[in-house]
């Protein structure tokens, strides 16, 4: 017998003593089975204790499998906690090296810092110095001071310019050396050390500005009244212009009478000019002067030393020939006279403020009540507190009364300065762009009917055609077009403006703008792609559709804004030319100019005539504005 059978009969009779001794632990009273029955039962109780083995086994080697994995596992978790470990250990060097790179960045930024202002600091003194250095450098086409030839610094200001080699410490950069800068201030202290010590040039002045013909008009001392004591004489210059330039002196005499009454006064002498500088005239010259004729004295213009012939000459070859005044400088110097930018600028602006005396009264007549304008504005460069920033300067044009009108407000383009200007006045309609300055009138100036240009939206889908290559806008251009044929057989049959708005809103003139409206919401609701042209192009369209439409609703309005769009164009040629104003004085003094050479040419009127008649009016001591306009002057001026 086996071992294991004797074990397991132990057990199975250990099992029945003990359930011999307690009847309640057997779920089967075994009193009543026969000895068959009970060895059936402990079969069958053996079985279930040897099935339960299995299952113990079968749990035991299950839970050693579990074991190996949770060894398994218990392993991966060692390891990576080691590497865990081992990362943190390399964290805290990385944050210990940040930490230190981070005060190393914080230095840095303090000494940046420092030498950052070191620099300002730095360039504040060599800003300093180059505006003394300024003063002694040479302008390439002359001084442009009629008082003071500086000394020539030895380079001139492109001499280096092909040496510079791009570095920021390179003194081709525009930086200059101690060295230089401690020579410039010891030639500055001997410059004003001389000037100081040169008593003997106190009294006398600088004359700068010279002609190539002098006629000097003597004064009759014979007429000086009798017993009168001489005090001083003096020498006042005034330039001519015809073909050539002309200096004439007059002598005026300042006397003291018997009663002791100080007079400065000039008494032609009968044959003034026989004390011309003849040895320097040219013979052409002297032929034309024949002896014995009496030379007439010319006068300057208020605040200049220029003839009206010669201001005017200026004017028209600065604003209307758009002639920068460098060139004109150029063109003077060949005429043998020499004269500075500034002081052809101020005789400029002389004249400007002469002119500006018109401009209440012609301001007047173009915004009477009733009037229909068109306004406009373009961008210049004016210099302001030492930079070159974008101004605006605008422009008013009443068709009806032949005034153009440019006028500036420190380069602002806010409605205000459009509000301001128009004030009070009852005007019906006003046309420009589509600019929002303009929209303003639509929702405040609601009694001023707002216009807007058909050739602003035009000229839009133009573009969207032509650039953007979308043949969705050829139809809008079209129509258009249609329209401006319409328009063109207005003015060639010289319809009224009542014969004018009835075309306008006839059936074929309707159906065109139908066409452009059902075509236009139609275009905006497509969920096709559209270009950026285009939808600039048609959201331009809808929302200024109701002012560009209201050229229908009077036959004296015009279907686009062009005509002050032809007149604003000089300035867009000016701001080509002369670059930038360099104050607001300078913008205004053009706007003044532009007024009037606009004016004149909407008058088909001549602007050198105009100007000429008005500066001799005005030296006249006319104050009758009203009746010195272009319009007023027109048939004196064709």
């Amino acid at each position: 017998m086996e071992f294991e059978e004797i074990a397991n009969r132990k057990f199975y009779r250990e099992q029945l003593e003990q359930s011999d001794e307690d009847q309640t632990r057997l779920p089967i009273s075994c009193e009543d089975m026969s000895d068959s029955e009970k060895a059936s039962f402990i079969d069958f109780m053996a079985g279930m204790v040897k099935e339960k083995s299995l299952r113990n086994a079968e749990l035991q080697k299950t839970i050693d499998r579990q074991g190996e994995r949770l060894d398994g596992l218990q392993a991966s978790l060692d390891t990576i906690e080691r590497m865990l470990k081992d990362s943190r250990h390399e964290n805290n060097q990385l944050n210990a090296q940040l930490t230190e790179q981070g005060k190393i960045l914080t230095s840095l930024r303090v000494e940046l810092s420092s030498n950052t202002k070191a620099l300002e600091k730095a360039r504040r003194e060599v800003e300093k110095y180059k505006s003394l250095y300024e003063v002694l450098k040479t302008e390439k086409f002359g001084s442009p001071s009629q008082k003071h030839k500086r000394p020539d610094p030895g380079c001139g200001r492109d001499d280096a310019k092909d040496d510079w080699d791009g570095t920021p410490d390179d003194p081709a950069t525009g930086e200059t050396s101690s060295e230089e800068l401690d020579t410039e201030v010891d030639l500055l202290s001997e410059s004003s050390k001389d000037k100081q010590e040169r008593a003997y040039r106190q009294g006398l002045k600088y004359e700068r500005m010279n002609a190539r013909v002098t006629v000097m008009h003597k004064c009759d001392r014979s007429r000086i009244p009798a017993g009168a004591q001489i005090i001083k004489t003096e020498i006042r210059s005034t330039f001519h212009t015809v073909n050539r330039m002309e200096e004439h002196r007059v002598e005026y005499i300042t006397y003291r009478t018997k009663e002791g009454k100080c007079i400065t006064a000039f008494f032609p002498m009968s044959k003034s000019v026989s004390t011309t500088m003849a040895e320097n005239l040219p013979e052409e010259v002297i032929s034309e002067r024949e002896e014995g004729d009496e030379e007439e004295i010319l006068k300057h213009f208020p605040g200049t030393h220029a003839t009206v012939e010669l201001l005017v000459e200026l004017v028209f070859n600065k604003y209307m020939m758009e002639t920068p005044v460098y060139r004109e400088m150029i063109r003077l110097m060949e005429l043998k006279f020499k004269v500075s930018r500034q002081t052809i600028l101020n005789w400029l602006s002389k004249g400007a403020k002469a002119l500006k005396k018109l401009i209440p009264v012609m301001k007047a007549q173009a915004l009477e009540k009733n009037s229909i304008v068109n306004c406009d504005e373009t961008w210049c460069r004016v210099k302001m507190q030492d930079k070159y920033k974008k101004a605006y300067i605008w422009c008013l044009v009443n068709k009806a009364a032949g005034i153009v009108i440019f006028f500036y407000d420190e380069g602002s383009r806010g409605r205000k300065v459009l509000t301001d200007f128009i004030g009070e006045s009852e005007l019906a309609a006003l046309q420009s762009d589509a600019y929002n300055v303009y929209k303003y009138l639509d929702d405040k100036l609601t009694k001023v009917e707002h216009i807007c240009c058909m050739a602003h939206v035009r000229a839009k889908f133009e573009k969207a055609l032509e650039q953007g290559k979308d043949e969705r806008a050829e139809v809008f251009v079209k129509w258009i077009g249609d329209l401006y044929k319409l328009e063109e057989s207005y003015k060639v049959e010289h319809l009224s403006p009542d014969e004018i708005k009835r075309r306008r809103n006839s059936t074929q003139t309707t159906e065109i703008i139908s066409n452009i409206w059902q075509e236009l919401t139609f275009q905006l609701d497509s969920p096709m792609p559209k270009g950026d042209l285009l939808t600039k192009a048609l959201n331009y369209l809808e929302h200024a559709w109701t002012p560009v439409m209201a050229y229908r609703n009077n036959g004296r309005y015009d279907i686009d804004n062009s005509i002050a769009e032809r007149s604003i164009r000089p300035m867009t040629i000016e701001r080509k030319n002369s670059i930038a104003f360099g104050s607001h004085n300078g913008a205004e003094t053009s706007t003044i100019y532009h007024t009037f050479i606009a004016t004149c040419k909407i008058g088909t009127l001549s602007f050198r005539s105009f100007l000429k008649k008005y500066f001799t009016a005005y030296m006249d001591g006319r104050t009758d504005y009203e009746h010195l306009t272009p319009a007023y002057l027109a048939e004196s001026i064709k």
